[in-house]
Order: structure tokens, then sequence, then C-alpha cells
């Protein structure tokens, strides 16, 4: 309490300036590099179940803590990139007023404290790891990570054992956060050091039994072994002199000497035994084309980077790729960074001899070391980067601790400590602020490394991907071909491709790109992404058998491919076998309930099944996950066109365009509703547009007709007919609208022709009425009479041609004929009939 009342105003600036720096960022969108893998299409966060526990334990381990985060980030909120994000800026805010607390504790002025937590909130290379949701690793593993180190100062300092425990609690905690959370019991050391605690077994002990621990934390033995070791750590001094009356003595360099082998040992078995995973061992990757030699390079190279980046945060990029070797060289300033060695060398040799650094520029240096190794390629691991931003995100802390105390230590005088502190905080937090839209979506981030590197193959690919998603095909197909031709190996650059070309109907040439895929596959699951989209588009040529056979294979060679099950759900849906679609398109949303596509086809077929109490909610969902998923749109329209919510429908309709603006169904409907809301001009606007993009859609020439029609340009609307006829001479109906046309227009003769044709082809009361209609205009009654007999015949309660025949009847003086007809079209509800046949027929 007496720490909170002296600091709060340090405090309340900290946690109000951190989360204020990042507030803009909430609104950003997902990112289509890790977010959709670890988020929107990863059906293990969907559910808080133990399967899904379990499964990211056994697979995804070192991240397992930050996945069960972002479970219960949807359970609360669904899939908003927003909370997500929320989250993630919460997360930094608390860490920064970690590390003000973990820096009074170590014993530095409040005022050191406070600045290092101000370079710490503000420094550009922080916007990586708090913007991008993806590393919630970051921000997670460097929250439980501080907790360890501060505990762990409680347990040297009070020399209390439950200390001790809580912090190794918070490293387990950490490194299941993410993979550099293993390196905290490393920093255990710094704090030894910083409190001069004397060199011993049991210290190295401490730290080598638990770094053992979370490696082999699932196995049997490991478990015994270190509740063993907590056993015996608990017991009193006096109770192991007991059990154990003799002691070894070890001499501090023998013990440092023994714990530097035994960890090396202990690092070359996990490298061979890839037991963490994330080393490349006989793989095609991009690590692996460097040798050992070229590594020392890519380490001086990646530390000289960060060093570098502290000091001048400039030209920043989401990706720093690896190097292009030149007949088996590297590019020459990965030779010149080796000099970085010498001041390397010098600042150890002066860390080993006592009195000659003073003792925070060894902490803050060795913390920065220690913490940024894993990430240096020394030993190869997985990925495609030689630096990152975010690696930095907890290492930094040593160097902003240096940069504190020097300004603290050096400026005399308090003024102009803050002054400088306030003009530093300024000038990161201003370039902080303008590096964070970069992060606003894909396109954003992609196109801002593609302006640095346009050679960049991974962020061409990712560029296209989302350029698909924006449906902009063109441009998605230009920078997926670049893509490959930087980088031909990557299979889900070809995966990519042939979705491109599938979505534009090209399905030869996508099936090639699919099968280039068995070439370069990593895994199971992208040799089954590449069967299921082969399927696919088998199916979509008409070749079903094989198609169907193909999505078969996917699901047995990868049962929770979601997509797979999505199209199967659509091949059914299409042969009007709905209780399979059904089945399908649930089996699909199991896996995964975001899955936009899955819940428009599922709302699809509820609708088909006149199941429509759900629908609505399914296509929601759909265009809630997908926004511009303009079929979802589009089909909520559809649904809402029936509910007659004209209103709700125009929306959905116009989102379906703003989508996709070639797609021309969604404008086909909206011009309907102009049509039937008589806005008869926009409609034609709307027709007219899909005319210039497909000059063959019939049905956008025949409502435009109608639409002329009501517009009264009936020339114009009898041209769209011929249209039409041209296009479809065997249509009846065609022939039929354009003799309306005439007759509307009065010209009887030229329309009797079409309901001559259209009466040939196909006989309906209709036609009969309409050709009667215009026989009687041009007075003959005979042929009128004939037709709208023939018409009753058809439909016997028609009041118009009772009508008609009564007033034939009356032209040729049958009066009483004339009076039945009236008499019969009254009764079926004729008005003029009915007012006419009071004063035609009184007499009968």
């Amino acid at each position: 309490m007496k720490f909170l009342k002296e600091n709060k105003w340090y405090l309340i600036f900290l946690m109000a300036f951190a989360f204020t720096l990042y507030s803009q960022t909430i609104s950003y969108d997902f990112i289509f590099w890790d977010d959709d893998k670890q988020i929107t299409e990863n059906p293990t966060i969907k559910n808080i179940s133990q399967e899904n526990i379990a499964y990211n334990l056994k697979y995804e381990r070192y991240t397992a803590l930050s996945l069960f985060t972002y479970s219960i980030d949807y359970a609360l909120w669904g899939q908003d990139p927003a909370a997500f994000r929320t989250v993630n800026i919460l997360l930094h805010t608390f860490n920064v007023l970690l590390v003000f607390l973990f820096i009074c504790l170590l014993g530095f002025n409040p005022r050191v404290a406070f600045f290092t937590a101000v370079l710490f909130a503000c420094h550009p290379l922080r916007v990586e790891s708090v913007v991008w949701i993806s590393e919630r690793k970051d921000v997670l593993f460097a929250f439980w990570g501080l907790l360890s180190l501060i505990f762990y100062r409680h347990y040297i300092v009070n020399d209390s054992r439950k200390y001790f425990i809580l912090a190794v609690i918070f490293a387990i905690l950490s490194a299941f956060s993410k993979i550099q959370g293993i390196l905290i019991p490393t920093s255990f050391f710094l704090i030894d050091y910083w409190y001069g605690r004397k060199t011993s077994l049991r210290m190295a002990l401490e730290k080598l039994a638990l770094i053992v621990f979370i490696f082999f934390i699932f196995r049997r033995f490991a478990l015994i072994a270190f509740t063993l070791y907590l056993i015996w750590f608990l017991l009193p001094e006096k109770k192991k002199e007991q059990l154990i009356p003799w002691k070894f003595k070890f001499k501090p360099w023998l013990v440092i000497t023994l714990s530097s082998v035994i960890l090396a040992a202990f690092i070359i078995y996990l490298y061979f035994s890839n037991v963490l995973g994330i080393w490349e061992i006989n793989t095609i990757s991009h690590s692996g084309i460097f040798n050992f030699t070229d590594r020392l390079f890519l380490a001086t190279y990646s530390i000289a980077h960060y060093l570098l980046k502290f000091i001048a945060p400039f030209s920043l990029s989401a990706i720093y790729p690896y190097p292009v070797k030149t007949e088996g060289l590297l590019p020459v300033m990965y030779y010149f960074s080796i000099l970085l060695l010498i001041p390397l060398i010098w600042y150890l040799i002066l860390v080993f001899r006592k009195n000659r650094l003073k003792p925070v520029y060894i902490f803050g240096g060795l913390f920065f070391l220690l913490n940024i190794s894993m990430v240096t390629h020394i030993l190869p691991i997985e990925g495609r980067l030689v630096a990152a931003d975010r690696y930095t995100y907890i290492a930094y802390l040593g160097l902003f601790l240096i940069l504190s105390d020097v300004l603290y230590q050096h400026v005399q005088k308090i003024r102009w400590q803050w002054i400088i502190m306030i003009c530093l905080t300024i000038a990161l937090s201003l370039t902080n602020f303008f590096r964070q839209p970069v992060w606003k979506n894909t396109g954003s981030l992609f196109s801002s490394v593609l302006e640095k590197d346009s050679t960049l193959a991974f962020a061409l690919n990712n560029l296209a991907t989302y350029r698909l998603y924006q449906n902009q095909k063109d441009e998605a197909l230009v920078l997926i071909n670049k893509s490959l031709q930087y980088d031909e190996t990557d299979p889900m650059s070809w995966y990519n491709k042939g979705l491109i070309l599938f979505n534009k109907g090209k399905y030869d040439e996508a099936i090639l790109s699919y099968q280039t895929i068995y070439k370069y596959a990593r895994n199971t699951m992208d040799t089954a992404l590449a069967m299921n989209d082969i399927g696919q588009s088998l199916i979509a040529q008409g070749k079903t058998e094989e198609g169907v056979y193909s999505l078969h294979q996917a699901i047995q060679i990868y049962p929770k491919l979601t997509s797979v099950y999505n199209n199967l759900g659509w091949y059914y849906y299409n042969k009007n076998q709905s209780d399979s679609a059904e089945y399908m398109f649930r089996k699909a949303l199991h896996l995964n309930p975001d899955y936009a596509e899955a819940c428009n086809n599922l709302g699809s077929v509820l609708l088909s099944k006149g199941r429509t109490d759900s629908v609505l909610y399914y296509f929601d969902r759909s265009v809630q996950y997908k926004p511009f998923y303009s079929l979802a749109h589009n089909n909520k329209g559809f649904y809402l066109l029936q509910k007659n919510d004209i209103k709700g429908a125009l929306q959905s309709f116009n989102r379906a365009i703003e989508s996709d603006s070639l797609f021309l169904q969604a404008y086909l409907n909206r011009a309907w509703i102009y049509f039937s809301q008589k806005e008869y001009t926009q409609a034609v606007h709307d027709y007219d547009y899909i005319l210039k993009h497909d000059s063959t859609n019939i049905g956008a020439y025949t409502n435009r007709a109608f639409s002329w029609h009501m517009l009264q340009k009936y020339e114009k609307g009898i041209a769209d007919f011929t249209k039409v006829i041209e296009l479809q001479p065997g249509n009846p109906e065609s022939f039929f609208n354009r003799g309306r046309a005439y007759t509307e227009m009065k010209n009887f003769k030229a329309a009797i022709p079409d309901f001559n044709t259209a009466i040939q082809k196909k006989p309906d009361e209709m036609t009969y009425q309409y050709r009667a209609y215009c026989y009687y205009q041009i007075e003959k009654y005979e042929e009128a009479q004939n037709d709208f007999l023939e018409s009753i015949k058809l439909k016997p309660e028609n009041p118009d041609c009772y009508y008609f025949l009564s007033l034939i009847a009356e032209k040729k003086h049958y009066t009483e004929k004339a009076c039945e007809y009236l008499e019969k079209a009254a009764e079926l509800g004729h008005v003029q009939a009915q007012k006419e046949r009071k004063e035609k027929c009184k007499e009968l």
C-alpha cells in the first residue's frame, strides 16, 4: 500500500499513457498472417473443451496458453477483432506497470523505473507485439515472465521458498505462452548477481532443474524428478544435513563451468531430437540453406540490427527476410557485422572482471543478450525471418534500464532529466503512433512490406490472398504469379493460385496448381487441401464421381479439414439431397463455428427445406465472419425479400454489390426491388450495368424491357424483347412479351404474329386472350371469339374473356348471348360487367 501511495501518479500516468497510445488500433481488422491460422480459422479455439486443450498442449505446447486466452476471448465476445486487440493492449499496459514495479524492487529510484517503463510502453518496436493479435504470445509471455522475475527477487531477498514456487509457476506459464519464455529462468542468474548471491550448486540447480522440467513437463520421469527436487528444496537446511551429513564443496568457477557444459549439452540434445519443434533439421526450409559459419554471421547481423533499431527505430518492416546467398556467399553487410564481436567480446571480458563495469550495465546488457539469444540463428529456427520487431519485446527491457539509469546518473539537474525524457517520449510515441496504421488490415501491412522490398514472395502471396478476399481476382492473380517467380517451393502459393484460378472459372489451370502442391507439401494438411480443391474443381467441370472421390480422400488424410465437409455439403445440396447437405454443413461448423461459407450454405439449405426459423441467423453469422462475402449478403437479401422486408433486402443487396462490384445477381435482385417500388429509372441503370458486363443476360434484357414499358418507352422495350428472342428463339415467353409490348403500343397487327409463334410453341390461356384482344381491336370478331373461347377452355374462370365475348355477341346483335356472357363476367367479379348488366340486360 505504501508503494502504491508513493507512486500513484507514476502508475496512473503509465496506465493511461500505455492504453491511450494504442487505442486507435482497436478498430483494426484481423491480419491474414497467423490471425487466420490461430484465430479465425482455428477450430481449437472456438470451443473451450478438454479435447481442444489437450490438442493444443500436445501440438502447440509453447503457445497453448495464448491459444487458451483466444478461446476465452471468443467465448465472451465472439470473433470480434476489437475485443481480441483490446486484450493485447490491456496486457501490454499491465506489463508496463510490472516493469515499473520490477525496477523499483531492484532498488532503483522511482524516476529510473518510470523512465524505463515509459520507454517500454512507447518504443516503436512495441507496435508489432501489441497491435498484431497473433502476437498475444509476446505480451502474455512477458506478463508471466515479469511476475516470475518479481517473485524470484522476493525469494532471494526474503529467502522464502513460497516465492520460489510462485516464480516457478509463472515461469512455466510464460514458457507455455511463447517459446521465448523458456529463457526466463536464465534471467534468474542476473537477479542472483544483482543481489550478490554466492555462487553455489543449489543456485545452479534451481535454474537448470526448472529449464529441464519445462522441456519435459509431460513426461513421467520429469514430473517425478522435479517433484523430488522440490521436496528436497523445501526441506529445512538442518534436515538436509541430517539426511546427508557431508557436503560437496564446489568452487564458484567449477559451478559455472559445469552449469554451462550441462546447459550446452542439453541444448545440443534438444536440437538433434527436435523436442521443441522450432529447429529445422534436414528439411527444405528458408533457414536450412545456411551452415554454421553462415549462422555466426546471421547472429551478429541480427544483434546489430536490434541494437540499431533500438537507437534509430526507423524503416521498420513486418518482414526482415533471410538473405539470399550468391555463389554460396552471404551479402557483404553480414560479414561486416562480425565487427560487432569486438565490442561484444570486450563487454563480456569486462563483465567477468570485477569492478570494471557498473552492475546496471552488466545486468541490463546480459538481460538483453540472454533474452534475444534464442532468435539469433546460432541454432536454426523455424520461420522465414532473420529478425523481427516482436523478438525484442522483453529483451529491450535491459537496454531501456541502462538508458534510463544513464539519464538519471549523468544528467545532474532533475529538470533536464524530465526535459530530455519528455522529448524522447514524444519522438518515440509519434513514431509509434504513425507506425500503427500499417497494421490496420492485411492490405496495408503487406503493401508496406512490399514498398521496402518488392521481391518478397511471402508478402506477395499474402497480399494476393487478401485481394481475392476483396474479390479483386485479376490483381490477385498478378500478385500470386509474382510470388511464384521469387519462390516456387511454397505450397500455399500454389494453393492460392489454384484458388484464384478456380474463382475465375479456369478449372483445368486450377487443378494443375493444386497438383503442384504434392511436390512441395510440408504435411498431410497441405496434401488434403490439394485433394479437396481438386475435387471441387472436378465437380465444377461436371466430373462429379472423380470429384467426390477426391473429397473423401481428403477427409481420410486429414479429418479436421473443414472446407472438405463444406464442399461435400454443396455437392449434396445441388443434388437435392438436402439432409446429407445439412449434415455436412453442420459437421464443418462443428469443427469451425466461424466458417462463413458453411454458415451461408447451411442457411440456404434450411431455406430450401422451409425451416426458416434460423435462416437469418446463419446468413448473419456468415457476413459477420466474412464482411465482404457478397453471396451471403445476396442470399440474406433474397430471404428478407421473401419476408417482404424491402428495406432490409435492399440494404443487403447494396452490401453485396459493395463487396463485389461484378456480382451481377445482386444487381438483378436490387433492380427487381427498384421495379417493385416503381423506381423504374434506377432499375434501368442496374440492368444497363449488368448488360455492360454480360451482353447475353436474358433476365436483364427482359426486365429492362418491362421497365421501359412502365416508363412508356415502348420502342426500347420492344428492342430488348427482340434481343431476347435472338438469344432464346425457342422460348415462347419471349414472343409473348414482345407481343404484349406491341399491344400496349396499339400495334395489334405486329403483335399477332408473335402471339401466333408463342401459341405454336406453347399454347396457354393468356396468349390466346391477348391474341383475341388484338383480333377484336382490328375487328376480326370471329377469330377473336374463337381465341377467347380457347382461353376459357384452359382457364374457365376468366371474367375478361366472358366480358369481351359479350361485346362480340353484341356486335353480332346476339343480345341474349351477350347478356349471358355479361352475366357470367359479372358473377366472376368483372366490375364493368356488373355495371353494364343492369343497363343492357334489364328486360332479360
